[in-house]
């Protein structure tokens, strides 16, 4: 459909998937450090500030990373809306476009887990907390939940009927 494409690499991409969330992102960015700058001018605790200084940090870098992870892929849509393809040049055109569009789609989406590891690298606190997670919430109950089931799998055995069980325990007369 012309209209729908034209929407598409006209609105959409460029500006609904592009621009807007790249420039809400910076602006945040931007405000959050103009706004760690005005705290540090401020008597605050030394603890507060280093905090606002990591949030910062982190708010920076995911601005940056998604101006990084989205633009290649939104320039890829708008380019494969608006290319038009001789019918000599077909196979290599889709070959050249799957390759293309491979590409931009998994850098696309390492954009939602690079967020993790840029937070990792930029905040101690963030550590601290996945830290907290996995060990207290995640690993402690799994390894309590292993160890019950290891010892009632000891416990409740099946035997067939009319064998009977000698315990090395008890003396036979």
């Amino acid at each position: 459909n012309a209209i729908f494409s034209r929407y598409y690499s006209s609105v959409y991409y460029p500006i609904i998937q592009g621009a807007l969330p790249m420039s809400i992102a910076s602006l945040f960015s931007v405000l959050a450090f103009r706004n760690v700058r005005r705290i540090v001018r401020r008597q605050t605790r030394v603890i507060r500030r280093r905090l606002d200084r990591q949030l910062t940090a982190m708010v920076l870098s995911r601005a940056a990373c998604l101006v990084i992870f989205i633009l290649p892929f939104t320039m890829y849509r708008i380019y494969v809306l608006n290319i038009t393809v001789q019918s000599d040049q077909l196979i290599l055109s889709a070959i050249n476009n799957n390759l293309l569009e491979v590409v931009t789609v998994t850098i696309f989406y390492v954009n939602y887990s690079a967020n993790f590891y840029v937070f990792m690298a930029t905040s101690s606190r963030y550590r601290h907390q996945v830290k907290h997670v996995l060990v207290k919430k995640i690993w402690l109950p799994f390894r309590h939940w292993l160890h019950f089931r290891l010892k009632c799998r000891n416990e409740n055995r099946i035997v067939p009927e009319g064998t009977q069980i000698y315990h090395t325990s008890v003396d036979l007369e």
